[in-house]
This record gives C-alpha cells, sequence and structure tokens, in this order.
C-alpha cells in the first residue's frame, strides 16, 4: 500500500524504503492511540479490528523470527522511545513497547546537545554505521521521538565471481547510466512474462532472498509497480521455477529521504496529525500530542 502512493510520486527517481522499519516506529505509536486516531492507525497498518494484544503479539513474534531465521545472515531490528524529562509519560504504555517491541524508553532533555548526540550515536550504531546521523538539530518543541532501525548484512547463497564484473550502461528513467555489472551463470528462481522478468536472489542458508523485477525493455518500471497488489505479488512469487540463466547486476548503492506524512495520511491515517483530533492519550494522559513527522 505505502509503495501504491509512493511510485507515482517518484517515476523519474530511485526510490529505496523499508515497510517494515514504518510499520515498526507506528505499531509502537498505536500503542499510545486512542479512540477514531487507533482506529485509523490500526487500519492503515492493516490491522483492522485486531485488539491491541494480538497487534503486539505479532509484532513481538515479527522480531524474534526475523532475527534468528538464519544463522549466515546478520538482522537487527532496534526500536527506541525518548521522551522529554517531567512529561508524564503513561506507564503502561512504557511496558506495552518494552515487552512487544523490546524498545529502549529514556527520558531525557531535548533541549541538551548530548541528547542530539546519544540519539544520532543510536542511530549509526543500529544501522551498521549506513546512517550516521537522524538530525542535524531536533525539532523545537518535541515532547517524544519513537524510533525503528532495521541492518541487514548477507552473503549471496551463490556468490558473484569479482573476476566477471565488468562496466556497461544501465537504463534510468532520465537516461543511462555507466555501472559495474556483477555476472554469474547458474540456476535459479526465474519467472519471465510479456512485460516483465523475475530472478530470486538467496542469502546466506535460503531463509532471505533479494527478488529482482525488470520491466521489459522500453516500458516505465512504474507501470509495472502500478500492478502490484499483495495477490499480484504472490502470484508473481509463486510462478517462480528453477532455470539456468546468466544474470548480470549493477552495484549500487541507494540513499532517500521522505516526511512519509502526506502518504499516510492518502492510506486513511488522518487524525494523528491533526493538532485538534489527535488522540494519544494512553501514551500521555490528558493527550495535547500529535505525530509532528514521519
Amino acid at each position: 500500500d505505502l509503495l501504491g502512493v509512493l511510485a507515482p510520486a517518484h517515476r523519474q527517481e530511485n526510490l529505496f524504503f523499508s515497510p517494515l522499519s514504518a510499520s515498526m516506529a507506528l505499531g509502537m505509536t498505536l500503542n499510545g492511540a486512542d479512540g477514531a486516531t487507533f482506529d485509523q492507525m490500526a487500519a492503515t497498518l492493516g490491522y483492522g479490528g485486531l485488539p491491541q494484544g494480538e497487534i503486539n503479539a505479532a509484532y513481538a513474534t515479527l522480531l524474534e523470527l526475523l532475527q534468528d531465521v538464519d544463522p549466515d545472515v546478520t538482522v537487527s531490528i532496534a526500536n527506541a522511545v525518548w521522551f522529554r524529562q517531567g512529561t508524564p509519560f503513561d506507564p503502561t504504555f512504557v511496558a506495552r513497547v518494552q515487552d512487544a517491541f523490546d524498545a529502549e524508553v529514556a527520558a531525557v532533555d531535548f533541549a541538551a546537545p548530548a541528547t542530539l548526540d546519544r540519539i544520532n550515536r543510536w542511530v549509526e550504531e543500529k544501522t551498521g554505521g549506513t546512517i550516521p546521523k537522524l538530525y542535524d538539530a531536533l525539532p523545537a518543541g518535541l515532547v517524544s521521538l519513537l524510533a525503528n532501525a532495521v541492518y541487514f548484512e548477507g552473503g549471496w547463497t551463490d556468490r558473484f565471481d569479482p573476476d566477471r564484473t565488468r562496466p556497461g550502461a544501465f537504463a534510468t528513467g532520465s537516461g543511462e547510466v555507466q555501472a559495474d555489472f556483477m555476472s554469474r551463470r547458474g540456476v535459479v528462481a526465474y519467472r519471465e512474462a510479456a512485460d516483465h522478468q523475475v530472478v530470486e536472489l538467496p542469502y546466506g542458508g535460503q531463509a532471505w532472498a533479494m527478488t529482482l523485477l525488470l520491466p521489459a525493455e522500453g516500458t516505465d518500471p512504474a507501470d509495472l509497480v502500478a500492478g502490484l497488489d499483495p495477490a499480484a505479488w504472490s502470484a508473481l512469487v509463486d510462478g517462480l521455477g528453477e532455470r539456468e540463466v546468466v544474470v548480470e547486476l549493477p552495484r549500487f548503492e541507494l540513499a532517500w529521504e521522505r516526511r512519509l506524512n502526506d502518504d499516510l495520511q492518502a492510506l486513511g491515517m488522518i487524525d494523528a496529525f491533526d493538532p485538534g483530533r489527535a488522540d494519544l492519550s494512553r501514551m500521555i494522559p490528558g493527550g495535547g500530542v500529535w505525530i509532528d513527522e514521519v
């Protein structure tokens, strides 16, 4: 769903985001929401009428599963909640996010430079140094900051031979760019259709994989993305079969940043961003707070 609202606005650029990370951060926040704010957030996250306890249990199970599913792959998922000293945080909220999300919870002075350093160090540490900082300066009036960090490091099950890497042209929406292409021949999970090719490249012990979709030459990747709903995606990956092919994949590095406020509101999460309607009273008794930025 989130890809569906992001992709049309970024047809000519790289798009790189983690729905898992967004779900974890908003899932923690959901524990502080009530009334229509809770209902809208739960619906946007795909939980419908599930009670809070079942939602939290699902997150706890997912955290345990993802971090232990393959000993040959490193997966780290970290959560944290920092809140302003003197703010009457609901102890039940604190207990829930600690139990279900294994979250670090701390009262801090957001005006102190040491707090900014602490938060940025946490982000850098939990992302293996790939994200060196979250903020240059903390927003004024900040009452609470809820953060999630996901770090993944895995080697290919069938590795590419570095000696076969060669330069080549990669087509983008704004023209060709030069890249170094890794290449290998082997049997992989593969599927070919009129408008795309799909290949699945496993990591480590094969519990994890990268699924790559290549649109047909002369077509727009955004058009392929537009047709991807859960049913279409399941059909796509279920239809993979083993085939010997030559896989050529450019080496690449992506960095991307965006406020998701508008995108989440487009998916129905509206009241949480409205100072007059947001109900986060199960986080801070009496409310008076809202989500300023995702």
